[in-house]
């Protein structure tokens, strides 16, 4: 029986062309990544990263982050969120969840910007979960009343709409990511959405040892003197994964309109049954996740999908639960009702451009069957 993933990262025959053409001529590949980006995303700067947990930390550099400084973000987050700000020995201040849309509560991030009101509160970097966009202009609204800087996690939702903007083009950050997968990636890269030209100018700096070339100017230079003018890091794209992610960003539209036609599916096979609950639904939700609710059993539920042939994940355990967190700031699992409740209920199901509707009629199919003898 074949195995239906729950994500995919493959490469397609049209990508495979398109790499061996970008190393076969002279092309500056990773400028026509950035280029490609900068007309996407117009009137805005683009630092490329070699991968989305490195476009974070670049961020978090470019604002000058600094030890006992806070960020807010929320507990249903991916935990490179979180390992960013503690890299820079910063604290991360969690925030509780909406039970239908899984994004940042508003009503938890005014207690908690009342809270931590000080200068030490520095950020928020707000996710936006399975590809819906949480609530943007109230969060700047909020923030702005406070002095904190909003970030943006836009994961791998290349495209993502928020009131027919594209998310990003007016935030101050916004951090992407090309490779949709964690585990054995086939190509890894990032890249930031910048609109402040200072920070900009640092990102740029740091992304690259903060190396500055023609150190001793321009005249008689031989082109092999250069400074250090600052602590940087070695986060630039390669030409293989930058030929790989323009190829990508080529498809983008093909590929939030395969998921949306999968999601439609979905919703029409799905919604009727009595332990599944459909996610929220709007014209603007690109759908690089479809997560389902369980009612009870979430775990052997699960595990009856996997005997079939269904893989599926969990987007996301609460940080709250996990190891480090909970030790470092005596975190208990009740701390965030909201998170606490999805948790238990969460599943993601197979949602990628490289599904057949018959792969996502399967799925379907077996989630009916479950659902008819789920007790």
């Amino acid at each position: 029986m074949k195995e239906i993933s729950c994500f995919s990262n493959s490469i397609t025959e049209y990508d495979k062309d398109f790499l061996i053409k970008s190393l076969n001529n002279d092309e500056n590949i990773i400028q026509n990544l950035e280029n490609k980006l900068k007309e996407l995303y117009s009137g805005s700067h683009i630092v490329l990263t070699n991968n989305h947990t490195a476009a974070h930390h670049l961020a978090l550099c470019a604002l000058d982050l600094k030890r006992g400084d806070k960020v807010l973000c929320s507990v249903n987050s991916f935990p490179n969120i979180a390992q960013s700000i503690r890299f820079f020995d910063a604290e991360p201040i969690f925030l509780d969840i909406e039970l239908d849309s899984f994004n940042i509560d508003l009503s938890y991030l005014e207690k908690a910007l009342i809270k931590h009101n000080h200068k030490k509160l520095r950020a928020i970097v707000v996710n936006h979960i399975a590809g819906k966009s949480a609530k943007l202009d109230e969060i700047k609204l909020l923030c702005k009343r406070y002095n904190v800087e909003v970030i943006n996690d836009c994961g791998f939702a290349l495209g993502m709409t928020y009131k027919n903007e594209l998310v990003g083009k007016n935030e101050l950050i916004s951090s992407f990511g090309f490779n949709a997968m964690g585990k054995d990636p086939i190509f890894a890269g990032g890249f930031l959405v910048i609109n402040d030209d200072e920070i900009y100018k640092r990102a740029k700096l740091l992304n690259n040892n903060a190396i500055t070339q023609n150190a001793w100017g321009n005249d008689g230079n031989l082109g092999y003197f250069y400074d250090v003018t600052d602590i940087g890091h070695e986060y630039e794209i390669t030409r293989v994964c930058a030929a790989l992610a323009l190829s990508k960003l080529n498809h983008y539209k093909d590929y939030i309109k395969r998921r949306k036609e999968i999601a439609r599916i979905y919703d029409d096979e799905l919604n009727r049954l009595k332990h599944i609950r459909l996610p929220l639904i709007d014209d603007e939700h690109v759908f690089t996740r479809y997560i389902i609710k369980i009612d009870k059993n979430r775990d052997s539920f699960a595990k009856k999908l996997k005997e079939l042939g269904i893989n599926t994940g969990i987007h996301y355990i609460p940080i709250n639960f996990l190891t480090y967190y909970k030790q470092k700031y005596g975190l208990k699992i009740t701390d965030f009702p909201n998170a606490l409740s999805n948790y238990t209920q969460i599943l993601s199901i197979p949602m990628h451009p490289n599904l057949s509707n018959d792969d996502v009629i399967r799925v379907c199919d077996s989630i009916v069957e479950l659902d008819s003898s789920w007790i």
